[in-house]
């Protein structure tokens, strides 16, 4: 891949992963940027892989190397947190959903109510849940990325759509 390629693919993609960053990761915005910086680091190393593609083929490729570098992430953090961080429960971003809530809402209160309920999801089903409807992202380049069958990611975005469902039934009319 040549620095032109390099530099779209870069337009095309350093956007989006910031804000698969920043859903992954939180709001940290130094972290985010950094983050960013090394996974286009990291598809530049491997830029033989894409090499005479299309740009649009590097889409898998980037979020192989996004996954890797958030798993990377979150098993420093547990690290941190089995060394006796006080604040675990807020690190890990456990929301609860309050039972009670009103079933008249806008689409804003919803949108609201499902972005607590992913940010709670456990890391890899939250990284499945971004990948699959926030990138749309096919079940066959998220198996890739996962190096799992796509059988498996059908059934898993499945039982994720059901965990979903019930966390945000209080919405349901």
């Amino acid at each position: 891949m040549d620095s032109p390629q390099f530099t779209r693919i870069y337009g095309m993609e350093a956007q989006r992963l910031h804000g698969f960053f920043l859903r992954m990761l939180g709001s940290d915005p130094q972290l985010v940027a950094d983050m960013v910086q090394e996974a286009m680091t990291r598809l530049w190393e491997h830029r033989e892989s894409v090499e005479g593609h299309p740009p649009e083929t590097a889409r898998p490729l980037i979020y192989t190397i996004a996954h890797n570098l958030c798993r990377d992430h979150w098993r420093r953090q547990a690290v941190r947190l089995e060394a006796g961080d006080d604040d675990a429960d807020k690190a890990l971003g456990r929301l609860a959903v309050e039972p009670d809530a009103p079933l008249r809402m806008d689409r804003e209160t919803f949108a609201d109510a499902l972005r607590r309920v992913t940010a709670a999801l456990p890391p890899e089903q939250r990284m499945l849940y971004a990948l699959r409807y926030e990138q749309e992202l096919s079940l066959a380049d998220i198996a890739a990325i996962f190096h799992i069958p796509e059988g498996t990611v059908k059934s898993r975005l499945n039982a994720l759509t059901q965990k979903l469902k019930q966390r945000l039934s209080q919405y349901v009319r």
